[in-house]
């Protein structure tokens, strides 16, 4: 009987055994164990590894907040107070369609010499006199002018703009010995500018009526040697028209003011162009889209025409930079 009771007790540690609840000497549960501590140690390994690298990101993810910070931060310093960034930005963004690379980072340097030198000859203009038409004479750093009562700002804003030669020096602008046809005259100080560059004849053409009084007077003594010539550039006024009463043996030189960014004087002078191919400066400051429209009527004209742009000026409500003069030649 014990030794059955042994027999029995024996056949349930087996079966304990081989059931794997509890057989320690026993070799197959041994193996099995085994290979269970490999596989935990394996796991901790996995697990040490993962939480190597859950560290690793979490160490680096602040880092990299921190970074970006930074760099952000940088950038909104630079484009508020280091001009050539923010230029070089609205260019990348594709909001400098005209103007190249070089000449969009120079935009705001032009800018600010141009209103320095604005600021410079206010200071040292003065109001010679008045008279009962209401026009005021002026004595400039660049001579006298008369100008039409109520416009004194534009005086200075155009002495200035001539100073840095916006509508062109060397081969973009007016020659000795030119024939010049100035459409957009005003008062007269892109007329001085080219008398002053040696051209056998202006013709200025202005719609003004109150201007055309002030050319009288500013070129009182060019006008009655035929020098200077005066039009008034009325709707039905092209400069077709004029070139084909004047009939002058050539035209060397046009400079276009367009008011309000208007192309008509442009098609208006399209037999004249297409002619005597002469120099043109175009303004094309007045609004957004006005260099692409010059070019493509000016072009149209004549397609060997070089178009080159002349200085350019940021326009900080737009995020844009255009250029203020288009020169063809």
């Amino acid at each position: 009987m014990p030794r059955r009771n042994g027999s029995s007790h024996e056949e349930l540690g087996g079966s304990l055994a081989l059931d794997g609840w509890h057989a320690p000497n026993d070799s197959l549960v041994g193996g099995a164990s085994s290979r269970g501590r490999r596989a935990l140690q394996e796991d901790g390994r996995w697990l040490l590894e993962a939480q190597g690298v859950c560290h690793h990101v979490s160490v680096r993810r602040p880092r990299l907040i921190l970074i970006l910070t930074i760099l952000l931060a940088a950038a909104g310093g630079a484009y508020a107070w280091y001009p050539p960034f923010r230029l070089f930005t609205w260019v990348a963004a594709g909001r400098s369609p005209d103007c190249p690379l070089a000449q969009a980072l120079q935009s705001e340097r032009n800018a600010q010499i141009e209103k320095e030198s604005n600021e410079r000859i206010i200071k040292e203009s003065k109001l010679i006199s008045l008279d009962g038409q209401g026009l005021e004479l002026w004595q400039t750093p660049k001579g006298r002018f008369w100008i039409p009562g109520g416009s004194r700002g534009l005086l200075p804003f155009h002495l200035a703009a001539q100073e840095r030669g916006i509508y062109g020096t060397g081969d973009a602008g007016p020659h000795a010995g030119d024939i010049a046809l100035d459409w957009g005259a005003a008062a007269g100080v892109t007329v001085s500018e080219e008398l002053l560059a040696g051209a056998e004849k202006v013709v200025a053409m202005e719609r003004s009526p109150e201007n055309l009084e002030c050319l009288r007077r500013n070129f009182s003594n060019e006008i009655a040697t035929g020098r200077v010539t005066l039009y008034a550039s009325d709707p039905l006024t092209t400069i077709d028209k004029i070139v084909a009463e004047l009939k002058p043996a050539r035209v060397d030189y046009i400079k276009f003011d367009l008011d309000g960014g208007e192309p008509k004087p442009l098609t208006g002078a399209r037999d004249t162009i297409s002619r005597f191919k002469p120099r043109i400066s175009v303004s094309t400051y007045r609004r957004a889209g006005d260099a692409r429209l010059v070019e493509q009527i000016i072009r149209g004209i004549r397609s060997d025409y070089q178009v080159r742009c002349g200085p350019c000026a940021p326009v900080k409500e737009a995020h844009s930079i255009r250029p203020d003069v288009l020169y063809f030649r």
